[in-house]
């Protein structure tokens, strides 16, 4: 990773570009950001997930689909959910469940 900022959080994801993969869904990572939004990428199918995220549906963008390649890419394999600001660097990162998302979501796109 050539750049990461210190943003808080556990995950090796946190700080860094997000990586631009290709998704089980038919796009790749990069093809979501066009519309200069933030994405929250649920890569578990977590019904959770998404829900502490619908009251952000009107800044952020939502999508649920599986990376199809995380071999050689440290963090990005374990990650149940990313969120990415639009910048494409990741604000928050998750193995599993929802904790600090709201947090995050709050922070970077407002309450």
């Amino acid at each position: 990773m050539l750049h990461r900022y210190h943003l808080g959080g556990d995950h090796e994801l946190i700080g860094a570009i997000v990586p631009d993969r290709e998704l089980s869904d038919g796009t790749r990572v990069a093809e979501h950001f066009v519309t200069g939004r933030g994405v929250l990428f649920d890569f578990a199918d977590s019904a959770q997930l998404r829900a502490a995220a619908a009251p952000w549906q009107d800044r952020i963008r939502i999508v649920t689909a599986k990376p199809l390649d995380t071999s050689d890419e440290p963090g990005s394999g374990d990650a149940a959910g990313v969120l990415v600001r639009p910048d494409g660097y990741v604000a928050w990162a998750a193995t599993d469940g929802v904790d600090g998302l709201t947090t995050a979501l709050a922070r970077w796109f407002g309450r």
